[in-house]
């Protein structure tokens, strides 16, 4: 799957999000946090960032369409698939067949996280902020600093958990 990232015009903080099937992080080999479908997402806060910014973040990241037509929503986790009796079997084969037949073939670039109630994993990369213009090191310093990010992170977190569904952001 591609990564796409979103560059606020203000010009930051950025995002590089990155559909997927399932994602995870793992520290010294431990997991730290795990989506099934939706977007993983790094965060880069800069220096000049401000509560805006992650207003305007939180919203791009929820109504940015990158999913397609025929994607479906997760299953809740307490759903469970039963199979149909036997006898209804055969209707049941012949329906689907009907439906896949008269589907539109899908559209790219028609569904948002929201409309598949996909998960989305962030996960803080103040790198994206890095420059090796001059030099052989990497410079950081339009990354935001250590402390003011973790909390501007943690706000950012929370206003997407407001504005999306809480147990759907890790």
């Amino acid at each position: 799957m591609s990564c796409i990232p979103l560059i606020n015009p203000s010009p930051s903080p950025s995002a590089v999000l990155q559909r997927v099937i399932q994602a995870s992080v793992e520290v010294n080999g431990q997991q730290i946090s795990k989506i099934r479908q939706g977007l993983c997402v790094l965060i880069g806060l800069s220096i000049d960032d401000t509560t805006a910014d992650l207003d305007f973040m939180v919203k791009k990241l929820l109504s940015v369409r990158v999913f397609d037509s025929n994607q479906h929503a997760l299953q809740s986790p307490g759903m469970t698939m039963t199979r149909p009796p036997r006898e209804q079997k055969e209707k049941t084969q012949q329906s689907e067949e009907m439906a896949i037949e008269a589907e539109e073939p899908a559209k790219m670039w028609a569904k948002s996280v929201v409309d598949i109630e996909g998960e989305i994993l962030c996960v803080s990369q103040f790198t994206l902020y890095g420059s090796a213009i001059k030099g052989s090191k990497p410079d950081f310093h339009m990354s935001m600093k250590s402390e003011t990010s973790k909390q501007m992170y943690h706000d950012f977190l929370d206003r997407l958990k407001k504005a999306y569904q809480p147990d759907r952001i890790k």
